[in-house]
């Protein structure tokens, strides 16, 4: 995992231009080991997050909350929050919240005894998306206020994204989203830009219910120029029994590895209840994700 990198990035950088995210805005690359779709993909309230263009996937109001878990190794825990609305039939606007942070860092000296007090490490950020459908394409933009801290040093910054989707054919959805661009470009050590593709190749009955298999590939280009692929498979039954999977060929430290992903989301009613597991690296233990997403027509 990249953890370990991105608190060396954030004990060494005390300030950082107002005009770009934080580079601890990094750690939320571990919250995405838990998506079984490609980020540009993603949809509900919470996913305006990975891309802006999820702010109008539906009609009507549509909540969200997730909480992701990491194992003890790494300490990390977060939570993701959305919002979205529709207003009419050619825009929407959505809002979100994010927060991680890392526990369990204690204070020590030239002792090997802990001193008192946990060492404070956190990245949180909120934003506003807004979206308009032209036909078969949505676009989307999104401002992100971010703040994040280290011990005794604060940081903090904006970034503006943009998203698309765009289904030119019934079965195809084509998708493209950038990640934590700065406003200006001072730097963009924490940038990002996702680029995927989805064609359901069958629907058909199954013991009477609509059944759909979709496949999906997507790519991620990291600012450090690393480039990590995914590819996938979902299956949903009836719109009410989804199960998605996927195997991404991560890039760090000039190594790369595969780890898979299963995600499984049941709808009831208004409600999905979805539930996610990322596998680690070299021996690191897997990632979790649980949510809820409410949609009003």
């Amino acid at each position: 995992m990249k953890l370990t990198l991105h608190l060396i990035l954030l004990a060494t950088s005390t300030t950082v231009a107002a005009a770009q995210a934080p580079k601890a805005a990094s750690l939320w690359d571990v919250p995405a080991t838990t998506l079984a779709k490609p980020a540009a993909l993603e949809t509900g309230a919470t996913a305006s997050f990975w891309n802006p263009a999820a702010a109008f996937t539906g009609p009507g109001l549509g909540l969200g909350a997730q909480a992701i878990q990491t194992p003890e190794t790494l300490g990390l825990s977060g939570v993701l929050a959305g919002l979205t609305y529709a207003l009419g039939q050619r825009l929407g606007i959505g809002l979100i919240f994010g927060r991680v942070q890392i526990g369990d860092l204690v204070r020590t000296s030239t002792s090997p005894v802990s001193q008192p007090g946990e060492i404070p490490v956190y990245e949180q950020v909120g934003g506003i998306a807004a979206g308009t459908r032209l036909g078969p394409l949505t676009l989307a933009g999104l401002i992100r206020g971010h703040d994040a801290q280290f011990d005794v040093f604060r940081e903090g910054g904006l970034s503006a994204d943009l998203g698309a989707r765009v289904t030119p054919l019934s079965r195809l959805t084509l998708a493209a989203a950038t990640r934590f661009v700065p406003v200006r470009k001072p730097g963009n050590q924490t940038a990002s830009y996702h680029a995927a593709v989805e064609y359901r190749a069958l629907q058909t009955a199954v013991w009477g219910a609509q059944t759909t298999v979709a496949t999906r590939y997507g790519a991620q280009l990291r600012s450090d120029g690393a480039v990590e692929h995914t590819i996938g498979a979902g299956v949903g039954l009836a719109s009410r029994l989804t199960l998605d999977a996927a195997c991404v060929r991560e890039t760090a430290y000039g190594q790369a590895d595969w780890r898979v992903i299963f995600a499984l989301s049941v709808r009831a009613g208004r409600y999905d209840v979805i539930a996610a597991r990322g596998s680690g690296l070299h021996g690191v233990g897997g990632n979790y994700r649980v949510g809820i997403e409410v949609d009003w027509d």
